[in-house]
């Protein structure tokens, strides 16, 4: 089917619930970017953002994102696909949901339009018009037993699991699991960025009524299948105490589920216990990457990604220091999976200007979380020419800071520095008595290990 014949679909986008464009399938590609052609269009047609002209006359007027300024002329297919592609799940929980709407796999549209009450940061979307029939989600029935929502928890307190509170705590987060994203009404589905592990919670008002917007992800893995899990609440609290911006996270073991509770880095919990939207994107889509296009374009994503917060981020010099810090830890921990789109960029609501989030998301791939996978063949991210397991080389530090605009001895500074840190810091994590448990782990105990022998090798080689 051409583009010419689809029913034209078009969504109104909101930012803080004011209406600031129309995203439709109308649009087409920049043929001269060379990028795509009509033959080869998606099942849902070209996507095409315009921002409303009511919109750009405000004073107030704010961009959507740094990569679609405030314009009155359309933005392309790939222009409007980076950033909007960029607010969907990824993995196989989108898969479920693209067969449960019974929709092709590429059709965006669809599920921003499902999911777009509840969307990354401040963005939300909702069905202006509709030339063909939409499909909507009756899932849970089909896939969990129907739960009350969570109510709201006394978060990152230590030794909660320990406490009198332990066992309630431990059935509100198995009722959340209850609560994943297929089992919303439609108006309160969250379209969270994320894979299938990870699920979005809403809070409860005292009257037992539900918020429209998730305030919480929860990260869960059934028991005796929590390596991956586990290792990653250990990089988290081992990051943590490095000094590295990290997003606290609650830690909660049953027999029957493991599960890592934490605050959405796109909200803000206000003092009354509620949360509100923040304006958040990744640091992919503020360079127009879409996702799954960071790891081949990986060298490129980094160096951007400074020269974005250099423009953008005032005073430039903390950010850049913390996205230093930021790869230099994904580099330590050996995270295969790191890129621009797990780092978020966030504006401040009173200055206006954008910042880093803390790190929310990171877990070490040095070491399998399970028998069957198999060793991952390289490190983190490429540093320089450097792409192998090993630690990097002063050359390849210093190619990589000629690469994003820093000082190279800056950099290997502060790589001994943060090494050097991991060393300390590592047994008192895994002697934490809060979860000594949780560490015994023979995956974590073995990461541990390799982390021990990382830290040693990139404090030498940036001596």
């Amino acid at each position: 089917m051409t583009s010419q014949a689809r029913s034209t679909i078009s969504l109104q986008v909101l930012l803080h619930d004011e209406p600031v464009g129309l995203l439709t399938n109308r649009g087409t590609p920049a043929r001269s970017s060379g990028k795509g052609s009509p033959l080869a269009a998606p099942s849902q047609g070209w996507l095409q953002f315009s921002y409303a002209p009511e919109w750009l006359e405000r004073t107030d007027a704010v961009p959507l994102s740094l990569h679609l300024p405030l314009q009155d002329k359309p933005f392309d297919h790939w222009a409007s696909h980076a950033f909007f592609a960029g607010l969907l799940p990824t993995g196989a929980l989108r898969q479920a949901l693209v067969n449960q709407l019974h929709i092709a796999p590429d059709d965006d549209l669809a599920l921003l339009e499902a999911l777009g009450a509840d969307c990354l940061g401040a963005v939300s979307l909702r069905k202006a018009q509709s030339g063909r029939k939409r499909y909507a989600m009756d899932l849970v029935s089909s896939i969990l037993p129907a739960a009350s929502a969570a109510p709201q928890l006394p978060l990152f307190e230590e030794g909660q699991a320990e406490s009198g509170q332990g066992q309630a705590a431990e059935q509100a987060l198995l009722h959340a699991c209850g609560e994943l994203i297929l089992g919303r009404e439609p108006a309160h589905r969250a379209a969270w960025p994320a894979g299938d592990t990870v699920v979005p919670i809403w809070q409860e008002d005292e009257a037992g009524t539900a918020s429209e917007l998730s305030s919480h992800v929860l990260w869960m893995a059934p028991g005796g299948q929590d390596a991956a899990l586990l290792q990653r609440a250990f990089t988290l609290k081992l990051l943590q105490k490095l000094g590295v911006p990290v997003l606290p996270g609650q830690l909660m073991q049953s027999e029957s589920i493991t599960t890592l509770l934490q605050l959405r880095p796109d909200r803000q919990l206000g003092e009354d216990g509620l949360v509100t939207r923040v304006q958040t994107e990744t640091l992919g889509q503020a360079l127009g990457l879409a996702p799954g296009a960071a790891t081949s374009r990986q060298a490129a994503g980094w160096a951007a990604s400074f020269a974005v917060l250099r423009e953008h981020a005032h005073p430039s010099v903390l950010p850049v220091l913390q996205l230093l810090d930021m790869v230099i830890a994904f580099a330590l921990v050996g995270d295969a999976t790191a890129s621009p789109h797990r780092l978020l960029l966030q504006r401040a609501q009173t200055s206006g200007n954008w910042q880093l989030a803390p790190l929310w998301d990171v877990c070490s791939t040095l070491v399998a979380s399970a028998p069957h996978l198999p060793e991952p063949s390289r490190m983190a991210l490429s540093i320089g020419r450097h792409s192998s397991t090993g630690a990097p080389s002063d050359a390849a530090w210093d190619e990589f800071a000629q690469q994003c605009g820093l000082s190279p001895n800056q950099v290997r500074k502060r790589v001994r520095t943060l090494a050097q840190a991991m060393r300390t810091a590592l047994p008192q994590v895994l002697e934490d008595e809060t979860h000594a448990q949780a560490w015994q782990h023979p995956a974590v105990s073995q990461l541990a290990l390799h982390l021990r022998a990382r830290a040693d090798q990139m404090a030498r080689s940036a001596g």
